[in-house]
């Protein structure tokens, strides 16, 4: 127990919310200062051991650090060759027939017409042959 005490002494405890604290702080830096305006990104790389610091665009580096700066999108890149047709697919199903409709209905018997004009007369007809006299007793 005494060994667990030890660890949680009231310096190791404030020490350590501090280092929380920064390190949230930092973080909600980061995520509002990069990457900048222009949509860049900068950073200090260590000539020695090739560590790299980001850091906003105003901000120097040290002797020690060389600034490099890259953009957070690049360039649209050339469009590829058109590539080889495909083989043709299957033929699909034939789909199944609809159902008929049903008939509809008769329509109302419509009004009588006009009766129409009195046509001309026609021409006389040939005389018919004479019927036989009659005997009287």
């Amino acid at each position: 127990m005494s060994a667990l005490r030890s660890r949680l002494s009231y310096a190791n405890v404030v020490s350590s919310l501090a280092l929380f604290i920064a390190l949230g702080g930092g973080a909600m830096a980061a995520k509002s200062a990069f990457p900048g305006t222009d949509g860049t990104i900068t950073a200090c790389v260590t000539k020695s051991n090739g560590k790299v610091r980001i850091v906003k665009a105003s901000k120097k580096c040290k002797r020690t650090e060389e600034r490099v700066k890259w953009n957070q999108k690049g360039v649209a890149g050339t469009n590829g060759a058109q590539g080889v047709p495909g083989a043709p697919g299957a033929a699909g199903k034939n789909g199944v027939n609809g159902v008929n409709g049903t008939n509809g209905a008769n329509g109302a018997q419509g009004p009588t017409g006009p009766t129409g004009a009195t046509g001309s007369t026609g021409p006389t007809g040939a005389t018919g042959p004479t019927g036989s006299t009659p005997i009287m007793p």
